[in-house]
C-alpha cells in the first residue's frame, strides 16, 4: 500500500454522502474566519497531515471504512418515505424522517461509527505516539471483529 500523507479524522466515506453526485466540493462554514463559507475539496475535508502512522491508517481503511462505506452509500441513495400530517393549513411534512435498517449485519457494522470519535480525539494530539497508535490499531481490529 502507498503511504498516506493526509489522515481523515472524519472518514471520507461519511462526507461523500453529503455532496452532490459527481461533485467533490463541500461547503464549509469556518467560525475562525468570521463565519466565512468556503468551498473545500472533499479530499482535504476533516483531515490533517500525518496525524497517525500508516499501520493505523491501513487498519481504519480495511476494517472500518471498507465495511461502512457501501452501507452508507446504499442508505443515502434509498428513498425516504416522507410522512405528511394533516394540519390546519394543509399537509405538513415532518422535519426529520427516517428509514428502518432491515439487516442486522448492517446495524452491527454501522454501530461501529462511534469509532469516529476516537479518530477525532486522536487528531487533537500534537505529538505522534507509536504505543497509543498500536493500541488503537488493536482496538479497531477487535471492535470490528465483534
Amino acid at each position: 500500500m502507498s503511504k498516506t500523507k493526509k489522515n481523515h479524522y472524519l472518514s471520507q466515506c461519511i462526507s461523500r454522502n453529503f455532496i452532490q453526485t459527481g461533485n467533490k466540493t463541500f461547503w464549509q462554514y469556518d467560525c475562525l474566519k468570521g463565519g466565512a463559507i468556503e468551498p473545500r475539496n472533499i479530499s482535504n475535508l476533516f483531515s490533517r497531515k500525518r496525524i497517525w502512522g500508516q499501520n493505523l491508517e491501513n487498519t481504519i481503511n480495511k476494517y472500518m471504512e471498507n465495511h461502512i462505506a457501501p452501507i452508507l452509500k446504499h442508505l443515502s441513495e434509498r428513498p425516504v418515505e416522507r410522512i405528511r400530517i394533516p394540519g390546519p393549513t394543509g399537509f405538513v411534512e415532518n422535519q426529520f424522517n427516517g428509514i428502518h435498517i432491515d439487516s442486522e449485519e448492517d446495524c452491527t457494522i454501522l454501530s461501529k461509527l462511534w469509532l469516529q470519535v476516537v479518530l477525532l480525539q486522536r487528531s487533537n494530539e500534537s505529538q505522534p505516539d507509536s504505543e497509543i497508535e498500536e493500541t488503537l490499531t488493536q482496538f479497531f481490529l477487535h471492535m470490528m471483529a465483534i
